[in-house]
């Protein structure tokens, strides 16, 4: 029936109702089947071929702190020990509670600002928050010579000194709500900035390597600091 109503012969034999039906639905089926009318997705993208290279996507710059170098430096401070455990500084165990605590913050703080722009700034901060804390913590009670449990007792767990409102070395909740960052305008208030030049000028008596007499071959020396390094006279 669809080919004898598609062909060109006379139609004579079918109802004229019939024949304008079917033309009347071949102008329908044009339309619909236009090319502007159709949604016609584009072809895929033809796969590279054999042997091109492939494109690259830009690779973002990523900046690592040197956690192995962090390690030995700390080490060699005596900060920590051979297997990585905190432990009491000995040219600090003379000095006053205060200094001793302002010391590890300043530490602390040069760390956290040096180190806040890399990427892998969490393995920096438990450094920080526990390493320095608690080699702080073991001075202080050596200084005092009382436990480590007394220590917090005494000073808190975040090390205020006494008489003090807040303490130089970094608290435990800020330690753990920094984020990396560009420090680009760096205020310092000036107790901190005389805090910094009083503990410049003590650092070598502080942390001498060598003893000042003649002949001596000592090397770890605990400097006394009301002592003038001189033979007396008398």
């Amino acid at each position: 029936m669809e080919k004898r109503l598609a062909s060109s012969q006379p139609r004579k034999e079918l109802p004229l109702s019939l024949v304008t039906k079917f033309r009347e639905f071949q102008e329908e089926v044009d339309k619909l089947c236009a090319p502007e009318q159709l949604d016609i997705a584009e072809p895929p993208a033809t796969p590279p071929a054999f042997g091109a290279a492939p494109q690259r996507q830009p690779m973002r710059v990523q900046i690592k702190a040197p956690i192995p170098k962090v390690w030995e430096r700390l080490r060699n401070r005596g900060i920590i020990s051979e297997r990585n455990r905190p432990k009491s500084v000995k040219p600090m165990v003379t000095q006053e509670a205060k200094t001793i605590i302002s010391w590890y913050g300043s530490a602390a703080r040069g760390l956290l600002s040096y180190y806040r722009c890399c990427d892998n700034l969490a393995a920096v901060k438990p450094i920080v928050n526990y390493y320095l804390r608690w080699s702080c913590a073991h001075t202080l009670a050596e200084k005092f010579k009382c436990s480590i449990r007394q220590v917090f007792n005494r000073f808190t767990e975040d090390l205020i000194p006494e008489g003090e409102r807040s303490s130089p070395f970094p608290t435990n909740s800020r330690i753990r709500g920094l984020n990396k960052t560009f420090l680009t305008t760096a205020k310092i208030s000036d107790s901190l900035r005389l805090e910094r030049l009083c503990l410049r000028t003590q650092k070598l008596p502080l942390l001498g390597s060598t003893c000042v007499v003649r002949g001596c071959t000592e090397t770890k020396v605990q400097m006394n600091p009301n002592s003038t390094g001189r033979p007396r006279m008398d």
